[in-house]
């Protein structure tokens, strides 16, 4: 109920690349003839323009079920943006900042030649990494950052295939990854502390997407040759999405 109101106010008419909603603060990433810009605003306020560059840089972010993890911190005191400033949209750098200032917090480069992108924010309020997907290895291979301190823990001691971080466990233990390979998706829960993975069992098929349920369970969107895409639990039973 109620009338509409814009998310952000002020904001000049682009291309949308990116956006991150969160309980006070909503940030946006466009496109217009004048280069790539990045706005934010805070509790409601006329959005202001953090961020310009003539080359590519958008607000990092996934979304599945309308959800997005991979734009702003648990607690909205970081925002994390992927860009090709140097000139090339093929090898993607991360550059985490402040959504209410614009300063640069922590910065995060394979680059030259590979490409690192970012794939979602602990959901702990406090904890301050963020896990991406970086192709240094010859794969995606997942790996976690904390803009904050600089530390990076990449997990190339995975098996071969692409891999998407989907979402991390409630308590921020565990990813949840899925591994593409040889035309199958797979999804595992890794193990943050020992690097371990243990397969998270659904139904055969082609995994869309998953995320994690307050109470730990995965749902995942699943697609197989013999039916239409649907979201399921691991059990292979279709649910409800209210």
């Amino acid at each position: 109920g109620g009338e509409a109101v814009p998310l952000l106010q002020g904001v000049p008419v682009g291309w949308p690349s990116g956006i991150a909603l969160g309980r006070h603060v909503v940030a946006a990433s466009l496109s217009t003839d004048d280069g790539y810009q990045i706005w934010s605003a805070s509790d409601g306020a006329p959005a202001a323009m953090l961020h310009t560059h003539p080359e590519l840089v958008d607000v990092s972010w996934q979304m599945w079920g309308g959800f997005n993890v991979a734009g702003l911190s648990a607690d909205e005191t970081m925002l994390l943006l992927q860009h090709g400033e140097g000139g090339n949209y093929y090898f993607l750098e991360l550059r985490a900042i402040d959504p209410r200032t614009g300063a640069t917090i922590g910065e995060l480069s394979d680059h030259p030649g590979n490409s690192i992108t970012g794939q979602a924010w602990s959901p702990v309020s406090g904890d301050d990494r963020v896990a991406y997907r970086s192709n240094r290895s010859g794969w995606d291979h997942p790996g976690i950052w904390n803009p904050r301190t600089g530390e990076r823990t990449d997990f190339d001691d995975v098996p071969d295939g692409e891999f998407e971080v989907l979402d991390w466990w409630p308590d921020a233990s565990a990813l949840l990854v899925n591994r593409l390979f040889e035309g199958r998706s797979q999804l595992y829960r890794l193990q943050i502390e020992t690097g371990a993975m243990e397969p998270v069992p659904h139904p055969e098929g082609t995994v869309w997407g998953a995320q994690i349920r307050p109470d730990g369970e995965v749902w995942l969107r699943h697609e197989h040759s013999t039916s239409e895409p649907r979201i399921v639990n691991t059990r292979g039973e279709e649910v409800i999405v209210p």
